[in-house]
């Protein structure tokens, strides 16, 4: 049976991604474009940053009215480090919804260690009936054989609940609130969260400092059982001292070596700060301020990361 799209979805026609093959139930589909991300791909750059775009209907106003809209995650590694267990399916989002269409702006980083992400993207309607797309990517990082772990991120102040702003630096995933909400395990991993300051400065935060508590509902800590205290230390390296740590115990002497005091917010961060820290488990990284960027309302950065295995 051929499928009968609205006059917009006719417009879209062209653009959209993978299609429904039911012709019962609500329509989900990922909109193909430049610069938009809707199929499997294997991405060259590690923690690359990507767009989805989603379009949801209830097939022309002849279906039940939507409710509900979820994305799911979950990562599996390519390593023989046994520590680096997969994650299980976790959810990154649900979203109540109303009305017979609905459309989705997903930004999101890509995982920085080698491995495979699958995305999986539903949308459900009143009576239960659910129709969902997936793509699946994979990284191949080069430093797999090293005993650290080297990458570079974008971090979002914690401005609102879809900023990315909370760090798990052993695995170079970043999370904005949501998954973070429930989820102990995930709670757990976070080391890092950038912290809005004044006038559209930025400051790093251990989870447990009082600047993280203080934009809970932004990060999603309200009820977090976990707030890891990772050490942080404002350390004098230069970015070419940085690009110099190119093993692990040069890593840890960039913490151990450093007469900064210890800290659990850097403060106001600049360009080309570097900052030691030390996780809650004792895992030792140093941190490269790359780019300060965004707007006042919303400020950002671009971070690069070296972390010991």
């Amino acid at each position: 049976m051929p499928r009968r799209l609205s006059l917009y979805g006719v417009l879209l026609s062209a653009a959209l991604g993978a299609c429904s093959d039911s012709d019962s139930g609500p329509r989900l589909d990922f909109i193909g474009a430049t610069g938009l991300t809707s199929n499997d791909r294997v991405l060259t750059t590690p923690g690359d940053s990507l767009v989805t775009r989603v379009f949801a209907d209830n097939r022309d106003g002849k279906g039940p009215e939507l409710r509900r809209f979820t994305i799911k995650v979950d990562y599996t590694p390519l390593t023989n480090d046994t520590a680096a267990a997969n994650t299980p399916e976790l959810v990154y989002l649900d979203q109540a919804v109303t009305g017979s269409t609905f459309y989705y702006l997903q930004r999101f980083s890509a995982r920085t260690q080698s491995g495979r992400e699958r995305w999986t993207f539903e949308v459900e309607d009143v009576e239960g009936n659910k129709d969902s797309r997936r793509y699946l990517l994979t990284v191949n990082n080069s430093d797999s054989a090293r005993t650290f772990h080297s990458y570079q991120v974008p971090l979002y102040a914690a401005r609102s609940a879809t900023s990315r702003s909370s760090l798990a630096a052993r695995e170079g995933l970043v999370f904005p609130a949501y998954p973070l909400l429930t989820n102990s395990t995930l709670q757990a991993s976070i080391d890092l969260v950038l912290i809005p300051a004044a006038n559209g400065t930025v400051a790093l935060a251990a989870p447990n400092d009082e600047s993280v508590a203080a934009m809970a509902e932004a990060v999603g800590a309200n009820a977090w059982t976990t707030r890891n205290g990772t050490s942080l230390k404002v350390t004098a390296l230069t970015p070419v001292q940085f690009d110099a740590l190119n093993t692990s115990a040069l890593i840890t002497s960039s913490f151990d070596a450093s007469p900064a005091a210890v800290v659990p917010n850097t403060g106001v961060l600049a360009k080309d700060r570097v900052i030691a820290f030390r996780t809650a488990t004792g895992r030792t990284g140093a941190l490269h301020v790359k780019e300060l960027f965004g707007t006042t309302a919303a400020p950002a950065a671009i971070v690069r990361v070296k972390v010991n295995r």
